[in-house]
């Protein structure tokens, strides 16, 4: 398998998918239970599939654990669990505590501090809520894992921790398209109508399951073909 050449076409379908969606103006793949939010269940189970089969294959296996939970907690969060898809309706104690009324824990208000990072900057009071809001938490991790960690294994002790955990550094080409991709759909909300910025919201939210789905496979058949070549 041409990994690259895997990999670029897939990043380009990203742009393809995401440039049809915003010039089109078809919002209506970004709403619940809409093409958007089904893709990124997608995307989540093909990180929960790859991840589980680069935990058979890999000696060091902690990062890959991590993200069999990620993907998984991530995957049952986008679908509410089957609530939707069994027809199971909300305990009223959830209903309460859920800002959409929803059997997901993301959506707890206690989890859902993100709009009260704009209060701050506005104003400088601090909420913990932003501190617990799960977006940010995950948006911190995701950070940390494709841009931090490859420059942290340029020092000799996160290089020897890195290979301990198990972890892969993404290729340049990946993690450079990752970054203008992401730090893109931050500056084109710049203008926009809460609308539209929802709508790339959604888009941002998708690319997230799309990245670690598209990681995980690299890194599976990257790991086939080294087993393969030292068989050889």
């Amino acid at each position: 398998m041409n990994l690259l050449k895997f990999n670029i076409i897939s990043l380009l379908l990203l742009i393809l998918f995401t440039f049809i969606i915003l010039f089109f103006e078809l919002s209506f793949m970004t709403t619940e239970d809409g093409v958007v939010e089904y893709l990124s269940a997608l995307f989540w189970l093909i990180g929960v599939i790859f991840s589980f089969f680069v935990i058979k294959t890999k000696k060091r296996k902690f990062i890959p654990i991590i993200f069999l939970f990620v993907c998984f907690i991530s995957l049952g969060e986008e679908i509410s669990w089957g609530q939707r898809i069994l027809n199971v309706s909300t305990p009223d104690f959830m209903a309460q505590a859920n800002k959409q009324n929803e059997l997901n824990f993301h959506n707890l208000h206690i989890f859902s501090g993100g709009s009260t990072w704009q209060h701050f900057f506005k104003t400088g009071e601090f909420n913990y809520h932003q501190l617990l809001d799960t977006q940010n938490i995950f948006r911190i991790g995701f950070i940390t894992f494709f841009f931090l960690f490859p420059l942290l294994i340029r020092l000799e002790i996160g290089a020897r921790l890195a290979n301990t955990a198990g972890y892969k550094k993404p290729e340049t080409y990946f993690t450079i398209f990752v970054l203008f991709f992401i730090v893109g759909s931050f500056l084109i909300t710049s203008g926009k109508t809460i609308d539209e910025r929802h709508v790339i919201q959604e888009i941002r939210e998708m690319s997230f399951a799309f990245f670690i789905a598209l990681y995980f496979i690299s890194v599976f058949y990257s790991t086939k073909e080294k087993e393969l070549q030292k068989s050889n």
